[in-house]
């Protein structure tokens, strides 16, 4: 993330003692200010996953009723996509 320019160098430094003393990626990086839209769309795009803005996300009652909501609560998923039966 420093490389291309995500984070800045003082920044980093944060990142990585956090990671040092046990924290995940994510915790590290949200408790060194990074704001977590920016974390996840960088990860997005690292992935090679759209960005999702849930919040402007409306999925239709029959899309979802194909899926088990004890699964879907169970896991904290939430499909996004039928693209041709592929999620």
């Amino acid at each position: 993330m420093r490389k291309i320019g995500v984070l800045d160098e003082q920044t980093a430094k944060s990142v990585r003692s956090r990671l040092a003393e046990g924290n995940t990626l994510g915790q590290a990086l949200l408790a060194s200010g990074m704001p977590e839209e920016q974390i996840l769309r960088y990860l997005a795009d690292e992935f090679r996953n759209p960005y999702v803005d849930l919040e402007q996300y409306d999925p239709s009652k029959k899309f979802l009723s194909q899926f088990p909501a004890r699964l879907l609560l169970d896991k904290h998923i939430l499909p996004v996509e039928d693209a041709g039966g592929s999620l």
